[in-house]
């Protein structure tokens, strides 16, 4: 009887607590389908704002020419310096000779004999010492330098690309693959950021980030890690590739900016460091620089942009670099070898 007693107090407690943990997982669920609400409403009133904003703040705007080097033309050859004067002779000034000493009148008073004359013991040769140098030890080779792991990948149109020796692998929604016409102006930016912030990015956004840290990148680094899978998704559209890169660095933080004219779209970058050589625009003091791809420097007139950011995108580069891109290379090394005085040396030099 007793044991029965305790079995339906046992399954009692059980019931219960299974309808307890049913009841919290609904809460649960509940609250977790309002905040996912709510955090997707404040991103799409985020963007809508935005989008609103891009159809009206545009304005014309002069370019100021990038800084540039001293231009001072150098010479071809290093200049020499003129021969030293010849240092005049040293004269060899012979020893004076004391006067020999008066003889004394007296006569009870013998003469002091002079002191002898002590010359300078003559230098000696010394031969110089035999320093024996000590053979060199081979240079152990760093451990090879490992390629970036391959991420997680969400469902989507999947993407390879090479990145620096690296072949990385993407995927992301087809709804990015949004044109713009030939004439640009400030309806079609608008419409195009709106038009990208109806596409699934975060995913994206994700496995790029997840990269990185293993490749090593610094802000530079991203940007032209980001620029490449838009040269993925938009393969020979420039203007798109610049308005993707655009509209990724603005979510991910950047204070990335975009400048037109008639039919060609520039990016507007902030550095925290002097950039050479690039034109650019100046916001409440801060220098935008107009930053490309191609390796050929940016050549702006008269420009539309905006004077604003998008809400939480206030970075600016970083464009120090205190490590070197992970590229996946295997280090080799080769053996020198070298004589002196008559030893021979073996390097190992990477």
């Amino acid at each position: 009887m007793f044991r029965i007693r305790t079995a339906a107090l046992v399954c009692a407690g059980i019931i219960a607590t299974s309808y307890a943990n049913a009841e919290n997982r609904a809460e649960f669920e509940k609250w977790l389908k309002q905040e996912t609400a709510s955090y997707q409403e404040y991103r799409d009133k985020r963007d809508k704002e935005f989008t609103g904003f891009l159809k009206q703040q545009w304005k014309e705007m002069q370019t100021f020419q990038g800084i540039v080097r001293d231009e001072t033309p150098k010479p071809v050859k290093l200049p020499v310096a003129p021969p030293a004067p010849p240092k005049p002779p040293v004269v060899q000034v012979p020893p004076v000779e004391p006067p020999a000493p008066k003889p004394d009148i007296r006569p009870d008073i013998k003469p002091v004999e002079p002191p002898p004359i002590v010359k300078a013991p003559e230098p000696v040769a010394v031969p110089p010492s035999v320093v024996k140098v000590p053979p060199i030890k081979p240079v152990q080779p760093s451990a090879d330098i490992k390629p970036a792991p391959v991420v997680s990948l969400p469902k989507g149109t999947p993407l390879n690309i090479s990145f620096f020796g690296q072949s990385l692998r993407f995927t992301y929604d087809p709804k990015f693959k949004t044109r713009v016409g030939f004439a640009i102006n400030a309806k079609v930016m608008s419409d195009h950021w709106s038009a990208l912030s109806l596409a699934d990015y975060e995913p994206l956004l994700k496995q790029i980030n997840e990269q990185r840290e293993p490749l090593q990148l610094n802000d530079w680094g991203y940007v032209l890690l980001v620029n490449q899978i838009a040269k993925g998704i938009y393969p020979g559209e420039q203007n798109e590739q610049l308005l993707f890169t655009w509209f990724m660095l603005t979510k991910a933080g950047y204070s990335a900016r975009i400048a037109y004219e008639q039919n060609r779209v520039f990016l507007l970058l902030p550095a925290r460091q002097q950039l050479f050589a690039a034109p650019y625009f100046t916001f409440d003091n801060v220098r935008y620089y107009a930053l490309g791809f191609d390796g050929n420097k940016q050549k702006l007139g008269k420009v539309f942009t905006y004077d604003g950011q998008y809400p939480g995108a206030s970075n600016a580069l970083d464009m120090s670099m205190k490590k070197a891109i992970n590229t996946g290379r295997k280090e080799k090394t080769r053996e020198v070898s070298l004589k002196y005085n008559n030893q021979t040396y073996r390097v190992h030099i990477a």
